[in-house]
Order: C-alpha cells, then sequence, then structure tokens
C-alpha cells in the first residue's frame, strides 16, 4: 500500500466528515429558522416534564457515543485489521465502512438534540448536544500518520 493510496483514504475520511459536520449545521439552521419564525413555539409536547426529556435524551447519546468508540476501538484493532490484511482492497471497504458508520453514529446526539428541540423547546439542550456530536465527528477523522501506522502494521 502506497503513501497516495493512504492519502487519498485520508481525502475521503475527510470529505465523510465534511459532509457529516454539514448535516449537523443543516440541522442548528432547521432549529434556528423555527425558533425565530414561530416565536410562540412552545414544543410539541409542552406538558411533558423536561428534566424527564433531558434525561431519555441525553442517556440515549451517551449510549451512542460509547457504542461509537466500541465498535471503532473493535473495528480499528490490529488484531481486525490483519484479519482483512490479505487483500489490499478489502481493507480499504473494511476502513470506509468503519468511518462511514462511525460518522453516522457521531450524528446520533445531534439528531436527539433536534427532537429534544422539537418536544419541548430546549434551545441551549440542542445545542449542548450538537456541539458533541462536532466533536465526536471530529474526533472519528483519522489522521494521515494514524491511518499509515495501522494499515501499514496490519499490511506487514
Amino acid at each position: 500500500m502506497t503513501a497516495e493510496i493512504v492519502k487519498e483514504i485520508r481525502k475521503t475520511c475527510v470529505f465523510i466528515g465534511v459532509f457529516s459536520a454539514v448535516f449537523v449545521l443543516m440541522y442548528i439552521g432547521v432549529v434556528l429558522i423555527i425558533k425565530n419564525t414561530f416565536i410562540f413555539f412552545i414544543g410539541l409536547m409542552p406538558s411533558m416534564d423536561k428534566t424527564l426529556l433531558r434525561l431519555i435524551f441525553y442517556v440515549l447519546s451517551a449510549s451512542l457515543m460509547g457504542v461509537l468508540f466500541f465498535i471503532r476501538r473493535r473495528r480499528f484493532s490490529s488484531k481486525s485489521l490483519s484479519a482483512k490484511s490479505n487483500d489490499v482492497i478489502s481493507l480499504i471497504k473494511y476502513v470506509m465502512n468503519t468511518v462511514i458508520w462511525s460518522m453516522a453514529l457521531a450524528l446520533g446526539p445531534a439528531i436527539s438534540g433536534f427532537f429534544i428541540f422539537a418536544l419541548g423547546n430546549l434551545l441551549y439542550d440542542f445545542l449542548v448536544l450538537s456541539a458533541i456530536s462536532f466533536i465526536a465527528i471530529y474526533i472519528n477523522v483519522p489522521a494521515k500518520a494514524w491511518l499509515e501506522l495501522k494499515l501499514f502494521t496490519s499490511l506487514s
């Protein structure tokens, strides 16, 4: 595997990360439009207890982050990568699928935040969960040196 292939894998991972971040920004835009257009918006379930609503969606977001880091750690382990190392194409597909699934799970807190806003009009909770999504997206874009280390050691 050459350095050019690793560079292209990294570029694709960055593109997927940017796409995920734009998706979170789209959610923020929709929430701000709703907040500013419907000034008297009180949420779709205003009578629901705000603490219970927060508890449900923060626990859901925390569990998604736990699953995200567990899957990422397991799929990028030396044992998993060396099992795929007999074919370069299958190794690249494996790495890309891991990045795609990681980004999908990283969007979970932003989606949970959108539901918190839609159900209970909790804007600050939405912004906190969106920030958690941004952090998870940033963490899950692999660095070039890390990719080289993992891929070259699994192939040798």
